[in-house]
């Protein structure tokens, strides 16, 4: 996996990686903004419907975190490389 990370980011290079890092971070706050909303309303009505919305928002809380750490595996690969 870390040679398949190093590949990628030789490829596309610090300036599109630092975009693309940025946008996967923001996608995993909003992602995890909506595990946090979900959660409140699940706590307190207990019902079927807001656990379901709870477990797809921790769903889509996996993927993007997963999304966000390559990005950042890829960052701190192209950093090293530019010390």
């Amino acid at each position: 996996m870390q040679k398949e990370i190093e590949v990628i980011a030789d490829h596309y290079g610090m300036d599109n990686q630092i975009n693309k890092t940025l946008e996967e971070l923001g996608e995993c706050a909003e992602a995890l903004v909506e595990v946090a909303s979900a959660w409140r309303v699940y706590k307190i009505s207990k019902d079927v419907g807001s656990r379901q919305r709870f477990l797809n928002a921790v769903d889509h809380f996996a993927e993007e975190s997963a999304d966000a750490g390559i990005m950042l595996d890829q960052m701190a690969y192209l950093t090293k490389q530019e010390q």
